[in-house]
Order: C-alpha cells, then structure tokens, then sequence
C-alpha cells in the first residue's frame, strides 16, 4: 500500500511508524514531504480509511525533520520533530484519542544552552515520558513526568570523548524499564570517517555497559560517559573499516545490532550482532551493494540502502540491497533449526523488488499483519536541496507498506 506519494524519513529516529491499538486498531505513520512539509498520517486495519495531517507548512527541506510518534496512556498522540541542527524540539499532542485528526498549537523543548538538536527518540521508561535526541553531538536525554506538559533540563549520556564530531544512536524500544543504545562515533559529516560499533543500555538513571557495569547515574551527576566508555562491537582500527549504526533492539530479551560495515563506496556489508552474555556474536548478514545517493561527487556515499530489526520478533531483520540506481527490499529470519535444513543461517524472501530504489526500510512497532514493513520507494539523490533541480529536496519517494507474516 501508499502510505503516501511525498515523503522520506532519515533512520536515527524512531518511532516513524507504530501500532496502537485501543478503541481502534490503527498504525500511525510520519514523515517529511520534499518541501518540508512535517506530516502524519493513521492507517485504519479494520475499514481501511487512511487520515493524513499537516503538522508544520515549510518547517526545512531536509529529510532529517521526519516526525516521531510517542502514544500516551490516555490514547492522545505526541509528535515530536526538530530541524536539523536546530534549536528546539518542536511538538503537538493530538486533541482526541486515537486520531490525526487535530492537534494542539505547537509547543516548544529547548534541552539545553546552545543547542543543536536532531533525532528525537520518545520513550516510556517507569511511566515517565523520555525523550532521547542528538544535541551538540552528544546523546542527551530530557524527561516529561506528565505526558508532554513540562520537561526537564537536558541530561547528557554519551559523549564524543572530546574526539570527533558527534554520536551517532540508535535507540531500542523501552522493555524491562530501560532502553538499549546502539552508537557510532563520526569524525565529521558527509563522507568523514565514521568509526565503531558501540553498545550501552540506560535505564532513566543508571548507564550501563553490556555486561551490566554502571558507567554513571544521573541522580549522582556522574555522567556522561564517553563513547569510548561503551561496549566495543565492531572496532574500527582491527578491520580498517568505517562503520554505521543502523538499528538496535531486545527483542527476545537478547540485544541485537545491524549495522553497515563500510569497506568501500561500492562495498556496504550489512552485519547482524547479538550479545550471549557473555560477549557479543558478530556476523556478516549480506552484502548490501553501493551507496544510493547519486552521483560520486555526492558527499554522502556513506549512505546505505538501510538495514533494520523486527523490534518485536528476535532475529528478523530487512535489508535494501543495490544501489542509487535500483534496490531490492529482503527479509532475513535467522534459522537454528536443523529441521528448516539452513543451520546457523538466515533465510530470506524478497519483498520488493529492484526495478525502482527500495530503501531506509523500518518495521512498525506492534505491526499489523498487513503493513509489516515501510520503507521509502523511488528516487533518492541527497537529503537536502543542494542537489535538486528545484528547490524542494533532492529525494522524490513515497513511503509505502506491505504486509510481511
């Protein structure tokens, strides 16, 4: 299905998409047209009837303004959305329950002096509303006790150490009172290195490694913690490879990461890692082609198909798989059973295939059998105007859906 024939997202924010299902049984979707037209929109599973709302007319051009979606208790929406690099994070509660129909007046977060805010990140953690977002090149966290209604001062987490540009997280679902982190450490933007794989978990107060060891407290003013401070998944310096964080989840109690291993340009590998207990179990997924962005004088050829995780079904993963000409959509269920006859393998099905760009896919959280999977299908040159031909974003996709069982 079209979700929409104008939108694209970036995929450090998260939820693009959730299910909610109360009076009704709906998926909520957001995204940012190419004139920067912040949207949302719900998906009705019991009559069909899609209802779309224009948040903000003319917010940027730039797919990094994509909205997310928190739902709070009492069933009304929270939207939150930032400009990239911006100075706040702007949001709207809907005024009923379970719709996209209306929306209160904007309102405004400033986490901090001199922001720099991007990617925001809603999360439930102990009936506290979190919102997880990029400021200054660290991950900051501010918190609503009141579903959206006051806010505190920001909270930094994670550092760049004092190295680099900033980190780059991937943010799992809340589970068990906490949420796991997945990070990359850039040295800069565009095509600079981007190095590491690095995992933590946060629990509203305490920072932890993988093993459980507590880097800092937020009730003891003992963070933030550096990057480096984290628990090393991939590293950089023993492969001489660059890196990017792609999604991170718990689904099935165990953290798991996808990630691109960046070994050239034309040569994105997509790897899967999952933590034992003990350590974590890193292995190649796929090879996912070249980077989408047209042209190689592009500065952002680090830029992936996309690889992400089923945050509700351990081991699920969907891959985009080609290049700014064309592009696959796969899905990859891990296979353990000697019965399915792939032993320690992945199984994998083609959803979409490679006669358009089929890229940045992302599961709905709680999906719905028939919209399992969204992802951005067309033209995808850069996220911004400057290689446009006119003066709306050089992306030309619709989000679209498909149902994946």
């Amino acid at each position: 299905m079209t979700v929409t024939e104008d939108g694209g997202w970036c995929w450090f924010q998260d939820p693009r998409a959730v299910r909610h299902r109360g009076t009704h049984d709906r998926t909520y979707v957001g995204w940012i047209t190419r004139y920067g037209d912040v949207r949302v929109g719900q998906y009705d599973h019991d009559d069909g009837d899609v209802t779309t709302t224009t948040l903000h007319v003319d917010y940027e051009r730039d797919d990094h303004d994509n909205p997310t979606i928190a739902v709070r208790p009492d069933g009304r929406l929270v939207v939150f959305y930032t400009k990239h690099g911006g100075r706040a994070v702007n949001y709207r509660i809907s005024t009923r329950p379970e719709s996209v129909a209306g929306f209160e007046p904007e309102r405004t977060i400033e986490p901090g002096p001199d922001p720099s805010v991007t990617y925001p990140n809603p999360r439930w953690i102990d009936g506290d509303l979190h919102l997880l977002l990029r400021n200054d090149g660290s991950v900051v966290d501010v918190v609503s006790p009141d579903g959206g209604e006051t806010w505190t001062d920001q909270r930094e987490l994670v550092s760049t150490g004092g190295e680099g540009w900033c980190v780059y997280a991937k943010v799992s679902r809340a589970r068990d009172g906490e949420v796991h982190l997945g990070l990359t450490h850039a040295m800069g933007g565009g095509n600079d290195p981007h190095r590491h794989v690095y995992h933590a978990h946060y629990d509203g107060d305490a920072l932890r490694t993988s093993d459980g060891t507590v880097l800092g407290r937020v009730s003891e003013g003992s963070l933030s913690a550096s990057i480096y401070d984290t628990t090393a998944v991939f590293d950089s310096e023993l492969t001489g490879d660059d890196a990017w964080i792609w999604d991170c989840s718990t689904a099935g109690g165990a953290p798991q990461l996808v990630y691109s291993q960046l070994v050239s340009d034309d040569d994105h590998r997509y790897r899967y890692a999952r933590w034992s207990g003990d350590g974590w179990d890193d292995e190649l997924l796929c090879h996912g082609g070249r980077y989408i962005v047209a042209g190689a004088d592009n500065d952002e050829r680090y830029y992936s198909g996309g690889v992400v995780l089923d945050h509700d079904e351990p081991g699920v993963c969907f891959a985009s798989v080609g290049s700014h000409d064309s592009s696959a959509l796969v899905r990859f269920e891990r296979v353990d059973d000697d019965s399915q006859g792939e032993h320690g393998g992945w199984r994998r099905e083609q959803v979409a295939d490679a006669g358009t760009q089929n890229v940045r896919p992302m599961v709905p959280w709680n999906s719905h059998p028939e919209l399992g999977v969204c992802w951005m299908r067309g033209e995808y040159t850069h996220y911004a105007p400057w290689y446009s031909d006119d003066d709306g974003a050089a992306f030309r996709t619709a989000v679209v859906g498909d149902g994946v069982e």
